[in-house]
């Protein structure tokens, strides 16, 4: 994230959702989470790798506030015994893809402000799951 600036004026009651691509990674994950939380926000992040591994591992000293969306029962067992709260947001889904959207679509409706980052930090693109109006199976977009 070079040359970025992050407005971090989350009022307290916030639920803010960490969301982005599984291939990136967010240096400053932790400085963001420190800054939020010490406005009183409360925290929604994905089970999947990249963007939301990178944002798990900042909200390690957060566990009270913070609650893993997850797309799939046996990894919301694994991040359970991590010690966050885990739920498991998707029910039978066509393909993988589709519960991974749906999670995230949920995610994003549970949440006052979401924090979204570009599928390839390098060039800015967003993946394909990502573009606004895609959908899987009967997900809402």
């Amino acid at each position: 994230m070079k040359n970025s600036s992050v407005h971090t004026g989350a009022a307290h009651g916030d639920v803010v959702c960490f969301a982005g691509s599984r291939h990136g990674s967010v240096p400053e994950a932790k400085a963001l989470v420190s800054a939020l939380a010490s406005k009183g926000a409360s925290f929604l992040v994905g089970c999947a790798l990249g963007v939301d591994h990178s944002f798990r591992q900042a909200l390690v000293a957060y566990p009270s506030c913070t609650t893993v969306h997850c797309a799939f029962p046996d990894r919301a067992r694994q991040i359970a015994h991590s010690g966050f709260k885990a739920v498991c947001t998707v029910g039978n889904a066509p393909s993988a893809a589709a519960a991974l959207h749906r999670r995230t679509v949920g995610m994003v409706a549970d949440c006052t402000a979401l924090v979204l980052f570009p599928d390839n930090p390098r060039t800015g693109t967003w993946g394909r799951g990502s573009k606004p109006g895609v959908s899987y199976g009967n997900a809402a977009a």
